[in-house]
């Protein structure tokens, strides 16, 4: 079954390539999408946009995921998925401890990334 109600995942990646695989994966399942290539541009998009979910690149190129992940956890509880090529454990426990409610690392499968935001 497709995506029930219109639910809206803003994208912070800055791999345009990955962000329009995201994007098509999560279009193809019934999402509505926003997309931000840098943390500004993110920030800018949440405060202006409802969104249900956030999927969360750890490494952008004017700061860190996991800081901006805090800064989202002060204003509102907006569910958080990171995505991350860094596959360490404490990386993993880094973020969820920063507020992420899950962690994928990279590569990774798109149907498994739908499953999650499910």
């Amino acid at each position: 079954m497709k995506g029930a109600k219109m639910s809206t995942v803003l994208i912070i990646e800055d791999d345009m390539d990955l962000q329009e695989g995201l994007a098509y994966s999560l279009e193809a399942d019934g999402y509505s999408i926003i997309a931000a290539s840098t943390m500004e541009e993110g920030e800018e998009q949440f405060r202006k946009n409802a969104c249900d979910l956030i999927l969360l690149d750890c490494n952008l190129p004017d700061g860190s995921g996991f800081e901006f992940c805090e800064r989202i956890r002060r204003l509102a509880q907006t569910p958080v998925l990171m995505l991350t090529a860094r596959d360490e454990i404490p990386d993993k426990i880094a973020g969820l401890d920063h507020g992420a409610d899950d962690y994928m690392t990279k590569p990774f499968s798109p149907s498994e990334m739908v499953a999650r935001v499910k």
